[in-house]
This record gives structure tokens, sequence and C-alpha cells, in this order.
């Protein structure tokens, strides 16, 4: 009979340049650990590089972000012959089982794709794709207001826009019998929707509890002109129990002169006074080459506090914002899904 390599949850493409029209793309995935057939456990993935050629690269990392939620990592290189607008794609079989929004996801093949824009050099410059800072798998609960902000950090500076899109099965071709998850058991009370500048898509309410996918695409814009896309496809797992969400305390803008100390205290507590919260944060702050931000906190509790800590520096000027996600999570023990 058919093997079903039911391992595929999430994941994305990105890229840099390194020189003249060469690049390095990153293919990242999060796959399924348990019940998978060991071959479905890639070492290598295929990637079309959009210009008629085709390569495997290896796995060069895997993380265990839970038991049963692995990140990998495949990196390439590429040498583009010249200015062209190419199509980066990469597919493999299958999709995990039971995505509720997706027929038959166990024999859908989970497809990512970017597009990259090289435009003349000496107009435009190179480009490198924005990084996603923040894991493509989040959690919700029935009822309750489920957020996701892929946490986009262009190092680049470019300008981002945010759409909502349906998963893909091959270049260009939606996975076949998807449906939005706000039509899942629709009504008013369930609706989703993106913010186009800040990437946060909101999800006001899931109605049924189970494991949904979903895309988000990047558009990257430099100067105004169209350079490129990154897909990310999104896995939402919602669960239905009575357990309500950690509150985060925590200021959503602030303005600070570079050379300036930024120092932020974080807080959270849980309404379920039993449940202890883990507080944690990413953003481009942290990956800055010169003078890093740090977030300082101790062992889960209720309540929790952190302090973020960033003494700024000339070369921090950006154009853009400095987006930084603070994630508040607490121990409540869901059934694994």
């Amino acid at each position: 009979g058919p093997l079903y390599a039911t391992h595929n949850r999430a994941g994305e493409i990105t890229y840099k340049h390194l020189s003249g029209f060469t690049y390095e793309f990153t293919i990242t995935t999060y796959t399924k650990v348990s019940g998978v057939s060991g071959d479905a456990d890639r070492t290598r993935l295929g990637i079309a590089w959009g210009d008629g050629t085709f390569d495997s690269l290896n796995r060069l990392s895997e993380i265990f972000l839970d038991p049963d939620i692995k990140q990998n990592k495949y990196i390439g290189i590429h040498t583009y012959s010249g200015p062209f607008t190419y199509v980066v794609g990469v597919g493999d079989p299958n999709r995990i089982q039971d995505i509720i929004n997706i027929n038959n996801s166990v024999s859908t093949i989970f497809y990512l794709e970017d597009t990259i824009k090289i435009l003349d050099p000496n107009i435009i410059g190179y480009n490198n794709s924005p990084l996603l800072l923040n894991p493509p798998i989040e959690y919700g609960n029935v009822g309750q207001v489920f957020i996701h902000n892929p946490n986009a950090y262009d190092p680049d500076g470019d300008s981002l826009s945010y759409s909502i899109a349906s998963p893909l099965q091959a270049a260009g071709l939606p996975v076949a019998g998807y449906s939005p998850p706000n039509l899942i058991n629709p009504g008013p009370d369930n609706q989703i929707s993106i913010n186009q500048l800040t990437g946060e898509l909101t999800w006001d309410a899931p109605q049924v509890a189970g494991i949904y996918n979903i895309v988000i695409l990047i558009k990257e814009y430099k100067n105004g002109i169209f350079v490129g896309t990154v897909m990310r496809d999104l896995q939402i797992i919602v669960d239905a129990t009575n357990n309500q969400p950690p509150k985060l305390n925590v200021p959503l803008q602030i303005c600070k002169i570079v050379g300036d100390s930024i120092i932020i205290p974080v807080n959270a507590n849980d309404p379920n006074l039993q449940d202890k919260i883990t507080l944690s944060a990413n953003g481009a702050p942290f990956i800055v080459p010169t003078q890093a931000a740090t977030f300082t906190v101790g062992a889960p509790a209720n309540p929790i506090g952190g302090t973020f800590r960033w003494n700024t520096h000339c070369d921090h000027l950006n154009k853009n914002d400095y987006l930084v996600v603070f994630n508040a999570v607490d121990n409540f023990n869901s059934p694994p899904l």
C-alpha cells in the first residue's frame, strides 16, 4: 500500500545575498516526530531555483521545540545568470493528517515558494529576504482571541506588507479542499484579519478544536519597488479547554533617541492561579551585530516579571520600527494533538 509520510506542519523559505547574483537559501520546516516512518524524516530536501535548475539541499540543523514538533533547516547556495523574477519552490509529501481545514491533508503535498526579483544592481542594489523570528506553530483555544505575529525582521530596512493566502500544493496551486479557518463553523464571532503593516494575524475566535493551516504572504518593497515575497505556512493548534491565557503587561510603543538605554519591565499573571507562566522574547534587537538587547527573566512562576534592556547604538538607526514580541505561555496541560 501507499506509504504516507505524514510529517509536515509548517515552514518558510528565506534567503540572503552573498555576492553578485549568488544567494544563500534556507528552507525551514516544522515536522511531526511521532508515528512518522524513518524515510519521512528528510535529511535532504529538493528545491527548484526558478531558473529551470534543481538541487537537493542538506539538512544542517534539527531542534526539538516540543516532543512532537521539530524544526529542520536546509541550506544551499545558488547563482543566477542575471536580473529576472525567479520563483523558488520546495514540495515535500506530505502534510500531517487531520488538518481540519484541508480535505485529506495526509495525501496533500506540502509546498513552499518565494519570489525573488533580481533587479539591476546598479539601480536598486541587492536584496535579502526578511527573517521570520517567531516560529510558525502556535496554540489557540476555542472561543478565545488567537494572535500570531511572524515577527519579520528585514536586514535591509525594506518595507513589508502582509496578507492572508491559501496554502499551496504546487507552484501557484492552492491545496484542494481548503477552507479558510474562519469558515469552519462560520459566523459573526469567527473572523480572521491581518494588519498589513505589522503582520499581526488576529482570529476572533476559533469555534472548533483541531489543527488548522493558513498562509501569511509577505511582500517586500525597496524604496517603493517590489523585490520579492516570502510565504509562511502557519499551523494553529486549537484546544477546547477551560484554561484562560496569561495576561501580559508591556508598553505597546516606545520612541527613543539613538544612544539611549531602553529598559522595559515586562510582567504577566495568569487567572488560573495554579498555572505557571514562561516568559520569552524575540525580535531584531536581539540579533543586531552591535550591542544586542537582552531579556532577563526567572524560572516559570505566576505572576512573573522580566526585564528587556537595550543599550542603543548609532548602528541601530533604521527607517523601520524594531519589533519585539513577548510571549507568555502557561503550563496548562492540554492533550497533545
